[in-house]
């Protein structure tokens, strides 16, 4: 919007220092020379004067930038009026200067251009304000002087280089400071999977400010049935963690979401309740976990299963080896009475998964019917590890021989790597265990001793590789059942990797391990690939879905839909592989989604968290500091809205030049003309002897 200058306000000054000089000249009448002298010296100042006072040069050209992220929608004040009521209300009051040019815009996930009666019906709603994309006004408006940006500096960080590049100064008009009380739920951690009936913890990580000692009720809920509450006393803390605890009900991907009531004279409530989800399991994969001999990898392994909730453990572990206990009874090399075998062998097939770690078969005591017992639990639907290293793979060790040799054949065997090596990941493992290779070149490195020798399962599938070709783990199906091998046990090194995803992929692939041995009750023939942690918004994400077990269709769709139900969308995948089907799907906003496939081979669904770099709601109160420094950037500066008046604003504009340029302060040169003519008229008058 541009108003149109009237008439040149250098003519006016330009004209009344000439009435000025003509009025002086008819009342003193002094000679000619003496009034032109006079006349141009009042003529110089004039000018000076008025652009000094004024700062102009001719018509400005400003972009005034209204955020319109949600958080501007916030109460400004007690009496209701929003921030972007407010922000707009102060430029309204400020009226631009008539001549000005003045592009409307408003900043959200991007820069738009509003014209007046559009910003007149906005109303703040984008989920971010992307401060970085306030750099394309130099290609929407090339010509500005200067920026007006109405925000509560609430947005991304980082954006101070984007703010530089303008090249022109920036005034923020911030809201005033909120000292409203504010409780806001910052994070949820809860396990990835529960077991249904069984005790499961949420902890709740939480901040609040300006609110008054007392205790903070906290509400667990799953749709509209309450699950748990809690009042937790917070006299002085700003943070905190609050603990609840439930028993889940049913089975699959199940939604939740916790809230803290609100506090007297709290004005934003969005930051006060945090959805998040899990997968329910009816029943819990009972694991035995026979250890011949102690170390590191034990001790990894069993911490990783006794914390997992789905996993309900027997770990039985040899303190010594039969060979090193000399005189001493087999039955007492353990910490506690080893079960006979007849006693082991009755209770195998109360058992989803066995662990038989450098353990012999037909040792302490259990003899050869041992070996056929195992091999028959496998044949009728269990799920067994072989898992060893070293001489528990040599030759005459107790890895070989006995039932072991129908799938590891004595002439399969193979050298293994020497020294420290990476593990590399090959495509099966994604169908097998859904693990994804790109993240396991950050992983610590593994290591195995010199002249190792490695099984090679007979019929078995790779699924880690180490150099040479070696197999560290490869599976397959056995009758009803399935089995796997782990050539080496120094996968614990993975959970001692600082600063890299080691710790989290470890857990993972014992997770993924223990529940493909078990044919987890909830696991599908068919299945969606959980994303790592919440998707970005607007962003592709990469999804697979992957078949076992049963002919794949002709072709699949996956559906997701919000968590309100008011979008939905179809997303066709392609055949990548046998079995493997891929595609991407971009979610519009953050929030919850339900995501599901339905196939005449069964079908899979989960809850998808999508967010932005940004999380608008965590914490809504103004952030003037960030303000100062992104205006500090560009020359510019920071004033309250209170304090945006009229006067104000044109005082900033006079800091500014024609479109194109910075205003200049009138030089040293024109202040020493002025002077010059000045003492010019003295000398003369001097010379002529008059006063």
């Amino acid at each position: 919007m541009t108003r149109s200058a009237v008439f040149p306000a250098e003519t006016v000054a330009l004209l009344g220092a000439v009435a000025g000089a003509l009025l002086f000249l008819a009342r003193r009448r002094p000679p000619r020379w003496v009034g032109i002298l006079r006349g141009l010296s009042a003529a110089v100042l004039a000018l000076l004067v008025f652009r000094w006072v004024n700062g102009a040069r001719g018509p400005r050209s400003i972009a005034v930038v209204f955020d319109y992220s949600a958080s501007m929608g916030t109460p400004a004040a007690a009496e209701g009026e929003t921030r972007w009521s407010r922000s707009r209300r102060a430029w309204s009051d400020a009226a631009p200067p008539v001549g000005d040019s003045i592009s409307a815009f408003v900043l959200g996930d991007g820069l738009f251009r509003r014209t007046d009666d559009a910003l007149a019906r906005e109303t703040p709603a984008a989920l971010r304000s992307a401060f970085s994309r306030l750099g394309e006004l130099k290609s929407l408006a090339p010509d500005l002087d200067g920026v007006v940006f109405f925000s509560d500096g609430r947005g991304e960080p980082g954006a101070e280089d984007a703010w530089r590049s303008l090249g022109i100064p920036v005034l923020a008009v911030a809201p005033p400071p909120d000292r409203s009380p504010d409780i806001a739920v910052e994070s949820v951690q809860a396990p990835a999977t529960a077991i249904a009936g069984a005790e499961t913890p949420v902890t709740v990580r939480w901040r609040k400010s300006t609110v008054p000692p007392g205790p903070l009720r906290w509400t667990l809920w799953s749709g509209e049935r309450r699950l748990a509450e809690r009042s937790v006393t917070a006299s002085t803390e700003t943070e905190g963690e609050s603990v609840l605890s439930f028993r889940p009900s049913g089975a699959g991907a199940t939604r939740f979401r916790v809230e803290v009531d609100g506090a007297s004279g709290e004005k934003y409530f969005g930051n006060n309740a945090r959805t998040f989800f899990m997968e329910i399991q009816r029943d819990r994969l009972r694991v035995l976990y026979l250890c011949g001999r102690p170390g590191p990898h034990y001790a990894f392994l069993r911490a990783q299963l006794k914390t997992d909730p789905a996993v309900d453990l027997v770990s039985f572990v040899i303190l010594r080896d039969p060979e090193d206990a000399v005189g001493l009874p087999e039955t007492d090399l353990s910490l506690i009475p080893f079960p006979t075998a007849e006693t082991l062998m009755a209770q195998l097939k109360t058992f989803n998964v066995v662990i038989l770690e450098n353990f012999p078969l037909t040792g302490f005591g259990l003899g050869p019917r041992f070996a056929a017992a195992v091999g028959d639990y496998v044949e009728k639907g269990g799920g067994l590890l072989l898992a060893g290293e070293g001489r528990y793979w040599a030759n005459g060790g107790p890895g070989r021989g006995n039932a072991l040799e129908a799938w590891l054949p004595p002439d399969r065997f193979r050298p293994g790597p020497e020294g420290r090596w990476s593990a590399k990941i090959l495509p099966a493992a994604k169908s097998v265990l859904f693990l994804d290779g790109a993240r396991w070149s950050e992983l610590p490195p593994l290591e195995s001793a010199a002249g190792s020798l490695w099984p090679d399962l007979s019929g078995g599938v790779p699924l880690i590789e180490a150099p040479g070709g070696a197999s560290h783990a490869s599976a397959r199906a056995q009758g009803r059942g399935r089995l796997m091998v782990l050539s080496s046990l120094t996968d614990w090194r993975w959970a001692l990797g600082a600063n890299t995803p080691g710790p989290w992929l470890y857990q993972r692939f014992w997770e993924n391990v223990v529940r493909w041995l078990g044919e987890s009750p909830d696991r599908r023939t068919l299945r969606i690939d959980r994303p790592e942690g919440p998707v970005t918004v607007g962003a592709p994400w990469p999804v697979a879905v992957r078949f076992t077990g049963v002919q794949p269709p002709s072709s699949v769709i996956l559906t997701w839909r919000s968590a309100d139900g008011s979008e939905r969308h179809d997303v066709r995948l392609k055949p990548e592989s046998d079995g493997v089907y891929t595609g991407a799907l971009s979610l519009p906003r953050s929030g919850m989604y339900d995501v599901s496939v339905r196939s005449p081979r069964g079908g899979d669904r989960l809850w998808v968290e999508a967010a932005s770099g940004w999380d608008e709601f965590r914490d809504v109160r103004p952030a003037p500091a960030a303000l100062t420094r992104l205006a500090a950037a560009t020359g510019g500066e920071v004033v309250d809205v209170e304090s945006f008046t009229a006067r104000r604003f044109r005082r900033w504009r006079r800091g500014l030049g024609r479109a194109g340029g910075r205003f200049d302060p009138p030089g040293p040169g024109w202040w020493w003309a002025v002077l010059a003519l000045w003492v010019f008229e003295w000398a003369l008058r001097k010379r002529r002897g008059e006063r």
